[in-house]
C-alpha cells in the first residue's frame, strides 16, 4: 500500500501535465499492485496453521485438521475452512496445513509431521491436484519437483504411494480412524456436523466448498 501511494504521488508531481504518460503509469502501477497482492495472498501461511496453533499452546477442544494444496490454503479459493471454524468455534479448533502448488510427496515427508504435532481428532485430506497435473503435463511435474526439492519424479506411482503413506501415518500416530464399514466418506465426520453444515449452506453457492471439505 505504501508503494502504491508513493507511485500516485510521483504520478501527480512529475507527470501531472502529460496525460498519456499519466494513464500509462497509472495502469502499470495497478498491474504491479494486483500482482503483488496475489503473490502475497497466495504465499502467506493460513491464519491458523500448525506452527501458530502449537506456538500459542494448542487448545482444549478437538482439532479438525485440513491438509491440502491451494484449494485448502484459501488464499485464492473458497474459504470453506473459515466457514468450518465459524460454525464450530465452540466445539472444534480448525487448523489449516496447506500450501499453493504443493504435491503429495511434500505432504507425506513434511506436512503430516507438522500437523500431527496438533494431535488432530479429525483430518480432511484434499491433495493430488498438482500431482495429476504434473503427470499429464511433464513440464509442470518437472517444475514442481525442482521447486519443492522432491526426491522422486511426479508420477502416478509416486502419487499413489504418497497418498497411501499419508493416510497410514495419520491412522498410526493419531486418533484419526477410517470408517471401513461404510463407503460414504461423510461417515468419517460426525453426522451432526454434516447436518449442520448442509443446513447452513442449503441453496447457497458455498455448498460446493462444503462438499469438498467433507469428502
Amino acid at each position: 500500500m505504501v508503494f502504491f501511494a508513493v507511485c500516485l504521488v510521483v504520478n501527480e508531481i512529475f507527470l501531472g501535465k502529460i496525460t498519456a504518460l499519466r494513464v500509462i503509469f497509472f495502469v502499470l502501477t495497478q498491474i504491479f499492485f494486483a500482482i503483488s497482492y496475489c503473490v502475497d495472498v497466495s504465499t502467506k501461511p493460513p491464519k491458523l496453521d500448525p506452527h501458530t496453533y502449537c506456538k500459542r499452546g494448542g487448545g482444549s477442544k478437538p482439532v479438525f485438521m485440513f491438509v491440502g494444496d491451494s484449494i485448502t490454503h484459501q488464499g485464492l479459493s473458497g474459504r470453506f475452512c473459515d466457514m468450518m471454524q465459524m460454525e464450530f468455534k465452540k466445539e472444534l479448533d480448525v487448523v489449516v496445513c496447506a500450501q499453493n502448488s504443493i504435491a503429495t510427496e511434500t505432504v507425506d515427508v513434511e506436512r503430516v509431521g507438522w500437523s500431527l504435532e496438533c494431535k488432530p481428532s479429525y483430518v480432511s485430506i484434499l491433495i493430488g491436484t498438482n500431482d495429476i497435473k504434473g503427470i499429464y503435463l511433464p513440464e509442470w511435474g518437472k517444475g514442481t519437483k525442482e521447486s519443492f526439492n522432491l526426491k522422486h519424479e511426479v508420477s502416478y506411482k509416486s502419487f499413489r504411494d504418497n497418498l497411501k503413506s499419508i493416510v497410514q501415518q495419520y491412522i498410526k500416530a493419531s486418533k484419526v480412524r477410517l470408517d471401513k464399514d461404510r463407503s460414504d466418506s461423510k461417515s468419517i465426520i460426525p453426522p451432526s456436523y454434516i447436518t449442520r453444515l448442509e443446513r447452513r449452506t442449503a441453496g447457497s453457492k458455498r455448498q460446493r466448498h462444503i462438499n469438498s471439505a467433507i469428502q
